[in-house]
């Protein structure tokens, strides 16, 4: 159903992972589903760059992130943190850029669903109910009884007892999903990991160019990903002036020889940046086999990158 298409890993410095998801889905509803994941751990960031293109630009999409305990939504800053324990979690929403932040969860609302088991139209769904931990029948329902006999078998009649005081359900969700309809949709999401009270203090910000998009983590990585159909040759971005220490470009093409040429931003705030296309430096680096680059740099910002296959 799906397929792990890139795995990378660098001690110390990231964990890379392409995933395609698009034959999970039905071929008359999706064209196309992936997923990267780049782990940095020094700083405890992780960054999710989804991609999904639908059959039809009406069908709206959602990503969903699940959690044990109620987040709190910060809808200006465009976050949302989920809290457990001495640990939490700050999530940046960064793309889509117009989009719907949702939390869903608490009694009622443990197990919603959007759509109906039909596949029927956003909002027809329903709170689906939790098995009772000791067990027993069927449901009387005759949608819910089909509903375990289609996962479980025919022959399957009883409830087995389960385990529940040794689990914790996740009783609430984040829900991101665009504001304006479209065939292709990105969604990009960094996650800040820490204990409480330790995160959500540092600036992350959109980087958006041609063939590129990803986010920069103040004092930390800038990530870039590919946004085409193909292996990137060329593509550019601008980057904030956050101070990153490292560059990472996911998506090119393997085992190439590149350019990376850093110059002014053509539009900027800052009083002490290089004038617009001033160049400010460039730079060689191969590829590695997984169409992989990363530098190590200081205070990376404020500057337009253009990269360039030689």
């Amino acid at each position: 159903m799906g397929s792990m298409r890139v795995i990378d890993y660098v001690p110390d410095q990231y964990h890379y992972a392409m995933g395609d998801a698009s034959r999970a889905y039905s071929s008359r509803k999706l064209r196309r589903f992936t997923r990267e994941i780049v782990y940095v751990p020094g700083p405890d960031v992780f960054f999710v760059f989804d991609r999904v293109v639908s059959q039809n630009p009406t069908f709206r999409k959602a990503w969903l992130l699940h959690g044990v305990n109620q987040p709190s939504v910060d809808q200006n800053a465009r976050t949302f943190r989920f809290n457990d324990g001495a640990g939490e979690v700050t999530v940046h929403s960064l793309l889509p850029r117009d989009a719907d932040i949702t939390p869903r969860g608490g009694p009622g609302n443990e197990f919603y669903t959007p759509g109906d088991a039909q596949g029927g139209q956003w909002g027809s769904g329903q709170n689906w109910p939790s098995e009772p931990p000791q067990g027993g029948p069927l449901p009387d329902d005759p949608e819910l009884r089909h509903m375990w006999k289609t996962f479980w078998g025919d022959d399957f009649s009883q409830i087995l007892s389960s385990n529940h005081k040794n689990v914790v359900p996740g009783a609430w969700r984040v829900e991101v999903s665009p504001s304006k309809p479209a065939e292709e949709d990105f969604f990009l999401h960094v996650f800040e990991i820490g204990n409480q009270g330790a995160t959500g203090h540092k600036r992350v910000k959109l980087l958006d160019g041609a063939n590129l998009s990803g986010a920069a983590f103040e004092s930390g990585p800038a990530v870039v990903f590919s946004t085409t159909d193909f292996e990137i040759t060329t593509g550019e971005v601008s980057l904030p002036d956050l101070g990153c220490d490292s560059l990472l470009i996911t998506g090119l093409q393997p085992d190439s020889v590149f350019e990376l040429n850093f110059a002014g931003l053509n539009i900027t705030q800052s009083p002490s940046a290089v004038q617009p296309g001033i160049p400010v430096s460039m730079l060689r680096i191969r590829s590695n086999d997984k169409g992989i680059v990363r530098v190590d740099v200081q205070r990376l910002g404020n500057l337009r990158l253009r990269i360039a296959r030689v």
